[in-house]
């Protein structure tokens, strides 16, 4: 999106900018301090919006509170953590599945599940992002004992999409307990907010689409044998302990009916494709779009390699140039690390630290394309020429 410093800001992936409805609702100082557990008043306003809140969401998705249960935390790190270790804590030698394409926030999980006693399994994706559905059946199958499978509904750094109904025949196939980390679906691909009823828990972080930052939820299944990590004053029924923060939980469903009213998938869909045939244009033979040839992908998305010329160093050039982008990878001691998530994909170490990720803000429309793409230009050209 343009930003009033006159900057583009095609990190959405990141995080998002204040959704316009949660600024004015900010604005009007409507500051909602109490606790919601308390009796009085002033606690019953902040109870309010918290359930007022929830009412919207099970509508949005179409769950019931009979099936799944629904609760608040600080984001998606959070909750990941919790459901893989609650699953560890509930179990004795159970058996943890991810794929290397998925968030840091699960490819982190082994080291300390392995002290819990769980094994840790990952799961192979092919060159576009997909996966194998026989292949990742026959894995998990191959393994005994209790199973929970985290699945990337759709990838933070490609846009690959996995598919919600290939994923619940997974979960058929095979009995595991699915995670669906649903952090880049919302206003991202076009039914975001069709879920599958039959997997077994959807994570969310509101700062991916306009929200207060650390505030997120996560629908899970009535029932599940997760243990709760936090546990204190027994609040949300006990799955997530802690005093509920009840402004940013209310800055969820603002950002949402936003989203809702305004969302145009295939505004958005035509727009980054425009984008992306003036990029694979401009980059002949001298780079490549990541999951090109991938049919399923998210609508915002755009990684590309440029051959022989590091991230970090494109990144700056672009930064300098008003434009703000990921690279992908992480950037630590001035030392550029390749992306796990290309590296498991299968692309070597050095296009792996070659990448640029591009995303785009859910109002994204063609009338921007060019002005957008002569900004971009301008800087990928210079590179281009060498």
């Amino acid at each position: 999106m343009k930003l009033t410093n006159n900057r583009y800001y095609l990190d959405l992936n990141a995080t998002s900018p204040l959704a316009d409805s949660v600024k004015e609702y900010l604005a009007r100082g409507e500051f909602v301090f109490a606790n919601p557990s308390s009796g009085h008043s002033e606690g019953k306003i902040a109870k309010r919006l918290i359930m007022d809140t929830s009412d919207y969401l099970y509508g949005l998705f179409n769950f019931s509170e009979t099936d799944f249960k629904l609760f608040y935390h600080s984001g998606a790190t959070e909750a990941i953590n919790s459901i893989a270790k609650g699953f560890a804590f509930a179990h004795d030698m159970g058996n943890f599945f991810y794929f290397g394409t998925d968030h840091s926030a699960v490819r982190n999980q082994k080291e300390q599940l392995e002290k819990l006693n769980c094994l840790v399994h990952e799961l192979p994706v092919n060159p576009d992002g997909s996966f194998d559905e026989a292949l990742i059946i026959e894995k998990i199958n191959g393994q005994s004992g209790p199973k929970l499978v985290n699945f990337t509904w759709v990838n933070n750094e490609t846009g690959a999409v996995h598919l919600l109904e290939s994923i619940f025949r997974v979960k058929e196939a095979t009995g595991a307990i699915i995670h669906v980390d649903a952090v880049q679906s919302v206003g991202k691909i076009a039914d975001w907010e069709k879920l599958h009823s039959g997997l077994d828990a959807y994570t969310y972080s509101g700062h991916k689409f306009g929200t207060l930052k650390n505030v997120g939820f996560t629908f899970m299944r009535e029932g599940l044998p997760i243990q709760s990590m936090i546990k204190g004053g027994g609040q949300q029924s006990g799955l997530r302990s802690g005093t509920e923060n009840a402004m940013g939980v209310a800055t969820l469903m603002l950002a949402l009916i936003e989203l809702k009213e305004t969302f145009n998938p295939e505004e958005l869909l035509k727009a980054k494709s425009a984008f992306e045939a003036k990029l694979v244009d401009a980059l002949k033979d001298k780079g490549e779009v990541v999951a090109y040839t991938n049919a399923n992908r998210g609508l915002n998305t755009l990684n590309f390699i440029l051959y022989d010329t590091k991230s970090q160093t494109l990144a700056t050039a672009l930064d300098l140039g008003g434009i703000d982008i990921s690279t992908g990878s992480a950037c630590a001691s001035g030392t550029v690390t390749p992306s796990p998530v290309l590296m498991s994909m299968g692309y070597s170490e050095q296009l792996s630290k070659s990448a640029i990720r591009l995303s785009f803000h859910y109002q994204f429309n063609l009338s921007q394309v060019d002005e957008y793409w002569n900004a971009f230009s301008r800087i990928l050209t210079r590179f281009l020429q060498f």
